[in-house]
């Protein structure tokens, strides 16, 4: 029911909901509808692989953050 009503969010932003008919009480999908639903995520994920790079202050960071972690194991 969570998939109908409020959906899931997407990488961009935006929520997609998974198409669905009352009949009386309950909520009912099609095996088409849970099929274009799964792959719409899909899609979505497979488009929104590249990552932004980190910028030089968050590499410095890391750096420094690696850098004590190996001076606290004695390396």
């Amino acid at each position: 029911a969570r998939w109908c009503l409020q959906g899931v969010k997407l990488a961009d932003g935006r929520s997609l909901r998974l198409e669905y008919i009352r009949v009386g009480d309950r909520m009912m999908t099609s095996k088409a509808g849970l099929l274009r639903f799964l792959a719409a995520q899909q899609d979505n994920s497979v488009t929104e692989v590249a990552t932004q790079p980190r910028t030089p202050t968050q590499r410095m960071r890391a750096a420094a953050k690696a850098e004590a972690e190996l001076s606290d194991l004695g390396i």
